[in-house]
């Protein structure tokens, strides 16, 4: 990448609260990298809804 990111492409992003803002930004990032990102969170429904509203 020429941003001076490392590229993830290959790895996994485990983030948990991920259906919060933070949590969201936070699963962006590496997602963005080329990682593939999985988010946890104890509100099902948001963790399904919040990402995939960001293309994620």
């Amino acid at each position: 990448m020429s941003n001076g990111t490392q590229s993830l492409a290959g790895k996994v992003a485990v983030v948990t609260g991920g259906a919060g803002g933070i949590g969201v930004a936070t699963v962006e990032a590496p997602a963005v990298a080329g990682a593939q990102a999985v988010l946890a969170d104890d509100t099902a429904k948001a963790a399904a809804e919040k990402p995939a509203a960001q293309g994620l």
